[in-house]
C-alpha cells in the first residue's frame, strides 16, 4: 500500500497537463497495435519541420550534445473494444517531436506514443521506486526528477513478440547503464495519458525486474532515500539515482517539490492503482 499526504498531492497536481485519453476498466486489459498510413502534411510544413530540425541540431551540438532523427510511432488514435484497447500508429521519425513543440502540427501529430514505468524494488525488507534526477543536458523541460524508465515506442519494438516489455526492457538497461540481460517479474497497466504540450501519450505500468541488476551498484542508504552509484562508469542521462521508499514517499515529494519533472503524475496514478 502507498500513503501521500494532502501537500504530496497538491505538489503532483500543481499544473498538471496529463490526462486520461482511455480508461483502464479491467486490470487485464489487452493491447493492440495496428499500423496506418503517414498523414500527408503538405510540403510548406515539411520544410519548416526541416528548418526547426537544422536549428535545434546546431544548438545542442554547441553544447556538446548531439540530437538523432531516429524512427519512432505517433498515434493516430486510441479505442476500446470491451477489454481490448486498439491503437492505431504510424511511423515518423524524431525531427516530428521537435517540431511539433515549436509548431502547430495537429491534430496529425497530436501523440508520439511511449512508455513510462515505475519500478517496484525491495532491498532490506523496505518497497521502494526508482526516481531519477535527470542531467540538465539530457533535457529541455522543467524540472528534473522523474521515475525511471521511460521512452518512445519504435518499429522495432512493434515487430517484437511483446513490444512493450522489449521497450520497457531496453529503456531501463539504458538508463541505468545495465549490459547484463534483465528480466521482467511483472508488469502492470496503471493508465494510458496524453499531454498535449509535450505531444506525448504514455502507456504507463508499475512493474518488477529480477533484484540481482542491484549487484552492479553501490547502494548509499539515508533516512528516508539511497543513492544507487555505478561500480564503472556513470549513468547516462541522469547526474544522480533514488530507490525511494512507498513509506517515504510524502516525504521525498515534499522535500524535492519544485524539481519534479512535467511527468510527476504518474506518482498520483501509482497511487490510484495501488487504491483500487
Amino acid at each position: 500500500m502507498i500513503s501521500l499526504t494532502t501537500e504530496a498531492k497538491r505538489i503532483l497536481n500543481k499544473d498538471n497537463k496529463w490526462k486520461h485519453i482511455i480508461d483502464i476498466n479491467n486490470l487485464s486489459d489487452d493491447l493492440n497495435f495496428d499500423l496506418v498510413e503517414n498523414p500527408n502534411i503538405g510540403q510548406v510544413k515539411e520544410k519548416r519541420i526541416e528548418a526547426i530540425w537544422s536549428e535545434k541540431f546546431k544548438k545542442a551540438k554547441k553544447k556538446g550534445n548531439l540530437l538523432f532523427p531516429g524512427p519512432i510511432m505517433a498515434m493516430k488514435s486510441v479505442s476500446r473494444d470491451r477489454n481490448k484497447i486498439n491503437f492505431k500508429l504510424f511511423e515518423t521519425n524524431y525531427k516530428y517531436v521537435i517540431a511539433s513543440r515549436e509548431m502547430n502540427l495537429s491534430p496529425q501529430y497530436d501523440y508520439f506514443i511511449g512508455i513510462r514505468g515505475v519500478c517496484k524494488v525491495e532491498i532490506d525488507n523496505q518497497i521502494c521506486i526508482i526516481i531519477g534526477a535527470r542531467s540538465p543536458k539530457t533535457t529541455d523541460m522543467k524540472g528534473t526528477l522523474e521515475s525511471i524508465p521511460a521512452g518512445i515506442l519504435t518499429p522495432k519494438d512493434l515487430r517484437k513478440q511483446k513490444p512493450l516489455e522489449n521497450r520497457l526492457i531496453n529503456e531501463f538497461k539504458e538508463e541505468l547503464a545495465i549490459k547484463k540481460k534483465i528480466r521482467i517479474k511483472n508488469m502492470n497497466l496503471i493508465s494510458i495519458k496524453g499531454c498535449k504540450e509535450s505531444v506525448s501519450a504514455d502507456i504507463r505500468y508499475i512493474f518488477e525486474v529480477e533484484n540481482d541488476w542491484l549487484d552492479h551498484f553501490e547502494v548509499n542508504k539515508n533516512d528516508n532515500f539511497h543513492n544507487i552509484i555505478p561500480l564503472k562508469g556513470s549513468f547516462p542521462e541522469h547526474r544522480a539515482v533514488y530507490l525511494v521508499p512507498i513509506a517515504s514517499l510524502s516525504d521525498f515529494i515534499e522535500t524535492h517539490k519544485d524539481s519534479w519533472a512535467i511527468t510527476k503524475d504518474i506518482l498520483l496514478d501509482l497511487y490510484e492503482y495501488l487504491e483500487r
